[in-house]
């Protein structure tokens, strides 16, 4: 593949890229460095890439490999990651100005319960073990196939309906009784709180 052609796909790829990078470490500077560091390494290597997954793949891959790396993207969430951080924004002045603070920063102060609904889901699959977390957030939010989620991890496609299979059903466990989003039944009573504090 020609260089120039690899970077206008990359350049296609990049919205989709850092937004999967920012949902498995939760740092959007350090998804930004990872971006960049897979485009180095993606234009290093483009020499091997023989074409036996798509371009996409590939670089999910490698942006994966490199990823796995980091403490940030291997440190878990515990289970109570969101009640906790909501009782310290009730408790602490400090961190509830700061909310306040970026939430005025935005140019349309507006709450969107969408980016909520997206933003708890990267927090809820940030408690499953890592592999697990990568096989269905690239399934359920970038609609891998399980053979191109299997190339991503370098994991056989039975491993990955396991991964899936084990993922989605520690999520139904622990969230079930906790979450709307998990459960598919009324709303989440954590966007019905933000929405009407903010959009009040």
């Amino acid at each position: 593949m020609e260089r120039s052609h690899f970077e206008q796909q990359f350049i296609a790829l990049q919205p989709q890229l850092r937004s999967y990078l920012y949902r498995i470490t939760c740092n959007r500077e350090l998804a930004d460095d990872l971006a960049q560091d897979t485009y180095l390494k993606a234009v290093r290597a483009l020499n091997s890439f023989q074409e036996k997954s798509s371009l996409k793949t590939w670089v999910f891959q490698i942006a994966t490999n490199l990823a796995k790396d980091q403490f940030a993207v291997q440190r878990r969430f515990t289970d109570s990651a969101q009640d906790k951080a909501k009782l310290k924004a009730l408790t602490d002045a400090q961190t509830s100005h700061r909310i306040t603070e970026a939430f005025q920063s935005q140019p349309d102060q507006h709450f969107d319960v969408r980016e909520h609904i997206s933003f708890c889901f990267t927090c809820l699959s940030k408690t499953l073990y890592l592999e697990e977390q990568i096989a269905v957030v690239l399934a359920d939010m970038y609609d891998f196939k399980r053979t191109e989620i299997g190339t991503v991890l370098g994991r056989t496609e039975g491993v990955v309906k396991h991964l899936l299979f084990n993922g989605r059903k520690r999520l139904q466990d622990k969230f079930h009784q906790r979450c709307a989003l998990v459960n598919k039944q009324g709303a989440c009573y954590q966007c019905a709180e933000l929405s009407d504090y903010y959009n009040s």
